[in-house]
């Protein structure tokens, strides 16, 4: 391989990592983002993939608390109170005591109701394929980090050789 061939090949490496970041940091209005904390792209891919994963679980919590809400409403039924053994005066006390408990519970149900759009939207739906096409990405780059790593080693080996020729000629022109 010329030089002329590895500088070609370089710099369309270079171009293809440039156009890669650019895609992935690429701002909604077209204009590119400013790259934040992410040193690579794998990092960031990295970073984004924990973000989902832990995003994700949180989902099994919300899940729980629906499950939790029909025990609440039987709870707040008037028919629960007339199961119970106690004094019409006992009850009040208790529904009265657990007034600010039970609105503070209702507020959050209603806050989750409204995230529920969000937590089921296209957006989260399609984040298993994402991940793959991340997954993709990264084994791309790390086999372009192995080929890179395999010319330098080249390139050294070359510069060693044209080192050794250039002072071996330099010996002979002077002799």
């Amino acid at each position: 391989m010329s030089d002329d061939q590895t500088a070609i090949d370089w710099s369309l490496l270079d171009k293809r990592i440039e156009e890669l970041e650019y895609l992935v940091y690429k701002a909604k209005d077209g204009k590119v983002a400013e790259r934040r904390r992410f040193k690579s792209v794998a990092d960031g891919i990295y970073i984004v993939q924990d973000r989902l994963n832990r995003s994700r679980s949180g989902k099994t919590n919300i899940k729980h608390v629906w499950q939790q809400l029909e025990f609440l409403h039987k709870i707040i039924s008037s028919e629960f109170f007339d199961e119970l053994t106690v004094t019409d005066e006992v009850k009040r006390e208790i529904i009265l005591a657990s007034e600010t408990y039970f609105r503070d519970i209702s507020e959050h149900l209603e806050e989750i109701k409204s995230l529920e759009e969000f937590i089921n939207s296209d957006i989260w739906k399609n984040v298993p394929d994402q991940i793959e096409k991340f997954r993709a990405l990264q084994e791309i780059f790390a086999k372009q980090q192995d080929e890179t790593e395999h010319l330098s080693e080249q390139v050294q080996e070359l510069l060693i050789n044209y080192n050794s020729a250039v002072s071996k000629q330099q010996i002979t022109n002077s002799s």
